[in-house]
Formats: structure tokens, C-alpha cells, sequence
């Protein structure tokens, strides 16, 4: 039998990756500059999904919905978790961003009712979990964290993408916020994120089958702009935003094939079909 990871795609586009630029641009304009990109890129990963029988966790940004309602549609059709990522991608630096971005996305939160919800960078203060569960979300998923468990913080489930704890013996604790930064790196490799894996690639199932032989189950990320090939000259990771940046070039690498390996050799679900096979959802 194949061993299991957990798989989520932060439904995003490339323009979103670059918040300077994203909000700079409404909403139409960062449309036409995606020109259907995020489109193809999700229609190409629910195709394969299907060959593979597979699931997946969509944390969707409110835009993307106001684009194309109908692609989030599809995505529910097929049988996969709609979560939430934000309405714009903006940094959640306090507590009324997050207030603000779920009101702006309204209409997709009424129809959909995610659990889920996950936060732009995995950048989230423990503060937040309060105005999520007031809002009906049952988890956030905006942590790394090697324990490969999921915790209950007050009345909320933290559901956290999985990182390697290289550093000491003990499994690493969760503290808010933990995203990737300098502070992590020391002590963790977050392997679950699309960073890492477009790092590693393939090699990749090192981590994971470390997790597996713990009778842990890995939860893992990917971004749509990871797997098809994105307009050169616009939005997140061009060549003048990489010049300023270049620790984000692993970005850059096209995750593709390893996309593909994870689903021929693996058991893929999303969180919420975790979280009901655990008995924790119904």
C-alpha cells in the first residue's frame, strides 16, 4: 500500500507573489495580467489530479474567485477541499488586514463555507485564530512545524505544513508566527513548502519517507505558477524582482515532474479527508 501525504495548492498567481505590485493593480488589471495563466495552470493540475486519483486542499484567494467563479466550481466538483488563502495576498501584519481581507471575500466565503484557512507566507500571529474561528473556520494551516501532529489552539485546530527538525532531539514546538524566515532555517527545513520542493525536487521523498517510517503524515504545498511555465516579463519573479531577491530563485524551478512522481508514488488526500479518515471531522 502506498504510504499518504497530505497535498494543498495555494490557488494563487504569479502577479500575487509580488505585493508591491499586486497592490498597485485592481483587480481587472492584475487579471489581464495573468491572462488565463492561473486558469490553465489549475485546469492542468485537476487533470492530473483525476489520473491519479488523488485530492487536494485549494486555499483559494478571493480574487481568483472574482475572476473565475466557475474554475472554483470545478475544483469543488471534482471532489476537492476549498480553503481559504486571503482575498489578495496582502501580508497579514495585524489583525485588521485579516478582518478586511475576509470581508472583501464575502461572496466566497458564503458559498463555499471553507475550514480551512491558510495565510499568505505562512505569516500568522496566534492573536488571528480568534477572528478565524468567529468567521466558522475549523483549522488554519499556517505554521511549520516538524511534529507532524495536529494541535488544538483554544477553540481552532492548527494543521501545520511539515518541516525536518535538524537541530536537537526534541520535536520543534509551534510558536506564532513561524514562517520562513532566519529564525526557522536554524533549526528546520520546511520541506513541506513549494520552496523546498522546488529546491529538491525529486529528493524530496528523503523527507518524506522519513515522516512515513515515524508513522507521520507530511502536508505539502504547491503554487500553480510552479508547474507551467509563467509570461517572462510580468509579476512575481522576473528578472529585475530576482536581481533584488535571489534567495527566491528556487521559484524560479519548474516543479512539474516532481509534481507528477508525488502522485504516481504516493497516496495524495486533502486536509479535510485527513482530518474525517482521523475522526475529527464528520
Amino acid at each position: 500500500m502506498k504510504n499518504t501525504n497530505i497535498l494543498s495548492i495555494d490557488t494563487e498567481s504569479f502577479i500575487h507573489g509580488d505585493e508591491n505590485l499586486s497592490k498597485s493593480l485592481s483587480c481587472e488589471q492584475k487579471k489581464i495580467l495573468d491572462n488565463g495563466h492561473t486558469e490553465r495552470a489549475v485546469r492542468y493540475i485537476l487533470k492530473l489530479l483525476k489520473k491519479y486519483d488523488a485530492t487536494a486542499t485549494f486555499f483559494i484567494i478571493g480574487e481568483i474567485y472574482e475572476w473565475n467563479p466557475g474554475l472554483i466550481d470545478t475544483i469543488e466538483k471534482e471532489g476537492h477541499e476549498i480553503g481559504f488563502h486571503s482575498h489578495n495576498h496582502k501580508l497579514l501584519k495585524n489583525a485588521d488586514i485579516l478582518r478586511q481581507q475576509i470581508t472583501y471575500s464575502k461572496n466566497f466565503i458564503k458559498k463555499f463555507r471553507p475550514k480551512g484557512f491558510r495565510a499568505p507566507l505562512i505569516y500568522l500571529k496566534k492573536e488571528y485564530l480568534k477572528i478565524l474561528k468567529r468567521n466558522r473556520f475549523i483549522y488554519d494551516s499556517s505554521v511549520y512545524n516538524s511534529s507532524g501532529h495536529i494541535e488544538k489552539i483554544g477553540n481552532m485546530l492548527e494543521f501545520p505544513v511539515s518541516s525536518f527538525k535538524f537541530l536537537g532531539k526534541q520535536e520543534s514546538k509551534i510558536y506564532f508566527p513561524k514562517n520562513l524566515n532566519l529564525r526557522l532555517l536554524t533549526q528546520e527545513i520546511p520541506f513541506g513548502s513549494g520552496y523546498f520542493i522546488g529546491l529538491f525536487k525529486k529528493n524530496i521523498r528523503i523527507f518524506l519517507e522519513y515522516f512515513h517510517r515515524k508513522n507521520k503524515v507530511p502536508v505539502l504545498f504547491f503554487h500553480p505558477w510552479q508547474l507551467l511555465p509563467k509570461p517572462k516579463n510580468n509579476g512575481f519573479l522576473n528578472f529585475n524582482y530576482l536581481v533584488k531577491r535571489p534567495k527566491l530563485i528556487p521559484y524560479t524551478f519548474n516543479v512539474n515532474n516532481t509534481f507528477i512522481y508525488l502522485l504516481k508514488n504516493y497516496k495524495n488526500i486533502s486536509l479535510e479527508d485527513y482530518l474525517i479518515k482521523e475522526g475529527i471531522l464528520e
